[in-house]
């Protein structure tokens, strides 16, 4: 998955930040769960014209799109798909 993602941010104009909240040994990337610290370190100054996109799980979109939403990220700039583990 992390290659398809890096894959399609080479072909638009798209910022893809890999969050683990388990990650393997020598793990450099982020680490642990998606808030507001991790946005602020992230997301640009003026984020007029940007679109925000979640795919994860009901327990990590909520809390996502919660972190946006204290980082000042109007509700219809964010769009959200949901999935379940089978």
């Amino acid at each position: 998955m992390a290659d398809e993602l890096d894959g399609i941010a080479h072909r638009l104009d798209l910022t893809v930040v890999h969050v683990l909240s388990a990650p393997a040994p020598g793990w450099v990337g982020e680490r642990g769960r998606i808030c507001r610290a991790l946005l602020d370190r992230h997301l640009p100054a003026d984020m007029r014209g940007y679109e925000f996109f979640v795919c994860a799980s009901p327990q990590v979109e909520a809390t996502t799109v919660e972190a946006l939403a204290l980082a000042g990220v109007a509700p219809e700039f964010v769009h959200v798909e949901s999935f379940e583990h089978v």
